[in-house]
């Protein structure tokens, strides 16, 4: 028995609805990535506000050039009362390091533009099943 012959119509620009974003899957638990980029983000489901760091793969290799995010929980309140032990962004400030604290405040420009250690992990989409990879933690400074 014969394969039925298939019809292939070539894709036509106007046919293109959208660009879908790749999303990364890194095959490792490590990573050194530089900071490109700090942003506020307000999530409304919950009322939270979220630094969104922006790192670029630098090692491994394969994985070089690969942009990641890690997400960090903050609270306005933390500007005048200081950050709780138990934040994520307490346990970061040790790796900041005093390059990125000036006159007990944490700077940006302390932390864009140097290179960091950094744990990966693998979050799975609960609504697509879509995997990708994110930063966790940093755990050591490397340049900056």
């Amino acid at each position: 028995m014969s394969a039925k012959p298939r019809l292939v119509v070539p894709e036509e620009p106007d046919d293109v609805l959208c660009k879908v974003p790749t999303f990364p899957l890194l095959d490792c638990r490590e990573v050194e990535a530089v900071c490109t980029k700090i942003e506020d983000t307000f999530f409304g489901g919950w009322g939270q506000y979220k630094w969104r760091f922006w790192f670029r793969v630098v090692s491994p290799e394969q994985y070089s050039g690969m942009m990641l995010e890690m997400w960090v929980h903050h609270k306005d309140g933390w500007k005048r009362k200081g950050v709780p032990r138990a934040s994520k962004l307490y346990k970061l400030l040790p790796v900041f390091g005093s390059e990125a604290v000036r006159g007990g405040s944490l700077l940006k420009s302390g932390i864009v533009g140097s290179a960091f250690r950094c744990r990966v992990h693998t979050t799975k989409d609960k609504d697509t099943g879509a995997e990708y990879s994110g930063i966790d933690i940093l755990f050591e400074r490397l340049t900056g």
